[in-house]
Formats: C-alpha cells, structure tokens, sequence
C-alpha cells in the first residue's frame, strides 16, 4: 500500500469507494447514510486542487481508500476517510491520517478535526483509539459551528454528532522552517514500508558454515515480521548472498579466504538457502541462475515477497532494490536479519542516503547492542522492536 495525492482520473473511483464503506450502516440500523450519496465529483475536484486530497493505494495501484480535508479554524478538517470493505482492518485509515497530520504540521496547522457519530464503532470510537478528543461545545470555532449546522439541517443530527480534534506535533510555532513547524522527515510512514530481511541463509545460522551468533534466536521474530507483512500485503524483500569459490566478487575482507576455495553460501547448496522458519508456507528453493543475473525471484507467485542477491555488504550495491521500492512507492525500509555490525548497518545508511526512512528492529537483528542503535540513531534510524512494528502496521 501507498499514499498518494490523488489523480482526476481517480476521483470516480473514490465515489465508489465511498459507497462500498457506507454498506455497513445498513447493518446496525442506519439505512439513510447507507444510502446517501457520496460527495459529488466536482466537491472531490475542489478539495484535490484546493484542499487535500488523498488516496491509499493497493499493489496494482488502484485507490482502496481516499481522505479529503482542508483548512478550518486553523486546523485541517477531514471531511471525509473512507476505506473500501476489501481493504479494510489493515490500519489504511490510520496511515492516511498520520499522513495528513504530517501536511497540516508542513502547512502550520495545529491539528486535524472531524465531525463522526458518536455510537457508531467504526467512527468516534476508532478515532479516539487513534488519538483523536471529543470537543466542547465551548471549543469550537466560527468554522465548526458551520459544519455542525449544515449536517444538522441535511438531517444527520437524528443519530448523535461529535467533533472530535487530535493535535498535531510541532506545528504552531513562529519560525516557518520545517525544523520549526515540527517536520518529522525521519519517522516511519508504515504504509509505505518494507520489510527488509538480511542474510537470513542456513550458513549463519547455528551449525552453518559460519555461524552468526544469535541469528538463529531471533528466527520467531523474524517469521512473526514476515507474517505481518504478508497479512497487509506490504513488500517483503530477502536480501541473500551467494558466493562461488574463486570468485574475486566478493567483499574485501573475506575476498583471499574465497578465492582460496571457503565454501560460504554457495549458489544451490543448503547453506545458500533462506531459512524455512522464516519462510513458513512459501519456502521456495533460490534460482542462482536468476539472482546473480540481478533479476528478483517471486516467492510463490507473489508480487509483493521476492528475493534479491546483493554482491557486498550494502542491499542497495549493484542491486535492483532501490527501484523495486520505488515501484511499489515505499518511503520506509524497516530492516532485520543477520549480523548488525556489517550488511543490515550498511543497508542502513545506503537507504538513508537515497532519502528512506529507516526503522531497525532491534530484537529481530543478530549481534546488536545499545551502543550500535546509539550510533544509526544518530543519522536518524528509529528504532522498534517487533510488537511495535506488528502493532503499528495495525
């Protein structure tokens, strides 16, 4: 999933996403907004060239989910989030929220308000679970109060209304720069993230031919990551290394030990191989043919799981992986596997030099310690363990 601004062509589409979502309100007894009408085209037009207007993407591209907001009382108003059923409970509503608090911080906005029924789950609930407050009538501005009388008089009050508000960090202050207003420009945006695993091939693991200590411990973590990721049809990327004896293709440090015949994840061996734990239901044997030609292997026809060979410590040296993510509008690489110190630090900074955000989970990464998080964070690597992740990926 991405989020994108909106195309012309799209807004169509978002009418019909407006419609699926509003089917559930026929099912607890509200068949008026069930069947009310979207907002008109020309309203969607107006908020796309005025306003905000959002939409969350699928891996085919399509919109599954839209937000439109603007301006009101010095805060951005949602006027509208909706999430069609098929891509519902995958925590899209939450991430195009936490998007358009990252504009309305950008544009000097205070927070993000909406007007929600109170006793619907799906509405005031949720969003107080994400944050949001329920207003005063004394807390409303001019612009409010017209929001409210204008739903009163289309009749909406017949079920109980509220205004609700959630701040947005950094934003009000006197200084105009982005570090002023509170610009998050390092945090993860999980709906556009991927997942990244390191190294995690049979010769690393315990009783491999170079054993990685702890890679094997944190196996769990890395197949419960790989599980959520799977469930929310984000990206999951295996980054492998294969090396022939012989070869010089190989880094510089263990370059004379290969060339003099070490056997170390040789292509087509079970030391090359990615470890079943991880893999679960889609353990697949790797193509050498394929990876050492630089192509992406799918794992079981997915389009979102694949493999990749990287020559050197880095994920993104002399690799398709950069536009693989590109392609698929990731803005986040969330990184896990073997051995911190050398290949997951080095993929570390060569995605934060390509401008990605960057999250190391800290328990699910073998050979780590509180002085080497120290060290990423300080070019801007978050970091999270693997509850944090699960639980953010919603």
């Amino acid at each position: 999933m991405s989020i994108r601004a909106a195309r012309t062509d799209e807004l169509p589409r978002l009418r019909e996403i407006e419609r699926a979502a509003g089917r559930s309100f026929r099912d607890i007894g509200m068949p008026e907004i069930a069947d009310g009408e979207p907002l008109p085209q020309d309203e969607l037009a107006r908020y796309r060239r005025d306003g905000v207007a959002l939409v969350a993407a699928g891996p085919d591209g399509l919109p599954m989910a839209y937000l439109v907001a603007e301006p009101v009382d010095g805060a951005l108003h949602v006027e509208q989030v909706s999430v069609h059923p098929d891509g519902a409970r995958r925590g899209t509503g939450r991430a195009l929220l936490d998007h358009a608090a990252g504009l309305a911080a950008a544009q000097g906005l205070t927070a993000l308000t909406l007007t929600t029924f109170a006793d619907v789950p799906w509405n005031a609930p949720y969003y107080r679970r994400l944050g949001f407050r329920l207003l005063e009538e004394h807390e409303l501005g001019p612009g409010l109060r017209e929001i409210r009388r204008l739903e009163a008089a289309h009749g909406l009050d017949r079920w109980t209304r509220v205004c609700l508000r959630r701040e947005v960090a950094g934003a009000g202050r006197p200084d105009d720069t982005p570090w002023a207003r509170g610009v998050d420009y390092t945090g993860p945006v999980w709906a556009n993230s991927a997942l990244l695993l390191i190294d995690v091939q049979q010769d690393f693991l315990d009783g491999g031919a170079l054993t990685i200590p702890g890679t094997t411990a944190v196996l769990p973590r890395l197949a419960e990551l790989v599980a959520a990721y799977r469930a929310t049809g984000r990206p999951v990327v295996h980054i492998v290394r294969l090396s022939e004896p012989g070869s010089g293709d190989v880094d510089l440090p263990r370059r004379a030990a290969v060339e003099a015949g070490l056997s170390l994840a040789v292509p087509g061996t079970p030391g090359s191989q990615l470890a079943p734990a991880v893999l679960g239901e889609r353990m697949a044997e790797l193509d050498p043919e394929l990876l050492l030609a630089g192509k992406p292997q799918y794992l079981d026809g997915s389009r979102t799981e694949a493999v990749l060979f990287k020559p050197r410590w880095g994920a993104f040296h002399r690799t398709g992986l950069e536009q693989l993510l590109r392609d698929r509008g990731v803005d986040t690489v969330v990184v896990a596997g073997c051995n911190l110190p050398n290949c997951p630090r080095a993929t570390l900074f060569e995605a934060s030099m390509r401008d990605l955000r960057t999250v190391l989970v800290t328990d699910a990464v073998s050979r780590t310690s509180d002085e080497r998080i120290a060290d990423l964070a300080a070019i801007g690597v978050r970091p999270a363990t693997t509850a944090e992740v699960v639980a953010a990926l919603g």
